[in-house]
């Protein structure tokens, strides 16, 4: 509805080495693993942007925030979404042979379109000059696939894995407050700090309660 998935691919696991190794036929040698990332993005109930920091700067998102801060006896103004885990992706490692890998053909690399490299990261070793391009994973029914391109022996590889299970974050409704902390001694002046907390007055289960709550005000 108001939120989607993007998929975030990296290589990883290359041993630190003074000397290069021997590559004897691995599959995106020297790199071992692949860890892929899970990010969610918000878009507004009104107008249909992307929604950074939890805030749209349309009038009808803002009108309607401004009510649920009323709705909960706080018409100051100053409370806020806030995610506990707002900076952290949900994401899995898995090794490079855990992968279903295809070899894909000229016709079937024309297939995916003239920019099917333009979000791609490139991964390259110093040692080995092994290099690589990975594209982001794309969902294909319930698994997930990216492409990469060994930049060296101009082969193109389809890695396939079953869609990892993720849960979309909550997101609180409160405002930050601040309390006064002792530390330790009452008998020297200023011997104390401040410490910041959240005082939540709702907790919706994703996004898109979020949004539901809003358009409903």
């Amino acid at each position: 509805m108001y939120s989607k998935h993007s998929f975030d691919v990296k290589l990883g696991g290359a041993p630190i080495q003074i000397f290069p190794s021997e590559n004897t036929g691995e599959l995106l040698h020297p790199y071992k693993n692949v860890e892929i990332g899970i990010r969610e993005e918000y878009s507004c109930p009104f107008c249909g942007e992307v929604v950074h920091g939890f805030k749209c700067h349309c009038e009808a998102f803002n009108q309607a925030f401004r009510k649920l801060q009323e709705s909960c006896g706080y018409e100051n103004h100053k409370s806020s979404f806030h995610g506990p885990e707002l900076a952290i992706n949900y994401g899995i490692i898995k090794s490079i042979p855990e992968f279903n890998v295809k070899t894909l053909n000229k016709e079937e690399i024309l297939g995916f379109g003239l920019d099917l490299w333009d979000d791609a990261i490139r991964y390259s070793d110093r040692l080995s000059g092994e290099s690589y391009a990975v594209t982001p994973a794309t969902p294909d029914g319930e698994n997930l696939f990216f492409l990469c391109k060994d930049l060296l022996a101009k082969h193109v590889y389809r890695f396939e894995i079953p869609k990892p299970e993720y849960k979309n974050r909550q997101i609180r409704f409160g405002t930050l407050m601040q309390k006064t902390v002792s530390d330790g001694s009452s008998e020297k002046l200023g011997n104390y700090h401040f410490e910041h907390y959240w005082k939540d007055f709702k907790t919706f289960e994703d996004w898109n309660e979020v949004c539901k709550t809003l358009i409903e005000l």
